[in-house]
């Protein structure tokens, strides 16, 4: 059975013993405070990070003036493939009319349709 020494008094603080204890504890705030500044350095190059892909990114205004072109570039093509249709037609209608192929009816009823 364990029994307490009634004679151990307890040990008497001294000034090393504060001084010991508040280092240890500095110790350990200058460790957790290097995490921190390693995890804000880790933060600070990931925002740099972050910026530099950004600015490499396209702005609304260019995207918006792209599309623009190209609408108008795809409106372009689209009014000459109407056009060379159109005198594809026209062509035709003047061979029939000039060989006599057809009524003359006929005819001007395609050259209504063009």
């Amino acid at each position: 059975m364990y029994m307490e020494n009634q004679n151990t008094q307890p040990k008497e603080t001294t000034l090393d013993d504060v001084l010991l204890a508040v280092k240890d504890g500095f110790d350990g705030v200058s460790e957790e405070l290097n995490e921190v500044k390693a995890d804000v350095s880790t933060l600070k190059a990931d925002v740099s990070s972050m910026k530099n892909t950004i600015n490499t990114l396209p702005t609304k205004s260019y995207l918006d003036d792209k599309n623009a072109d190209l609408a108008a570039e795809i409106g372009r093509r689209i009014e000459r493939s109407i056009q060379r249709e159109k005198q594809f037609h026209l062509k035709i209608l003047d061979l029939l009319g000039r060989y006599n192929i057809g009524r003359p009816e006929e005819i001007k009823e395609l050259e209504a349709m063009v």
